[in-house]
């Protein structure tokens, strides 16, 4: 707690986010998901980046 700049996004979303999308070694974060929805959440972002770089 005294050193938020060693992972400010620690016990959050975003970092339950970044540890399902790494290399999986963390199923307590992907049991209350459904299967799917990583291959899913990977497409999606793979669309929202193709569609960011289209707009320029």
């Amino acid at each position: 707690m005294n050193s938020p700049r060693k992972n400010p996004f620690r016990k959050t979303a975003l970092d339950a986010f970044i540890g399902a999308l790494g290399d999986g070694s963390k199923p307590e974060l992907l049991t209350p998901y459904p299967f799917w929805l990583k291959p899913l959440v990977i497409i999606l972002l793979l669309v929202l980046i193709g569609w960011v770089l289209s707009m320029d």
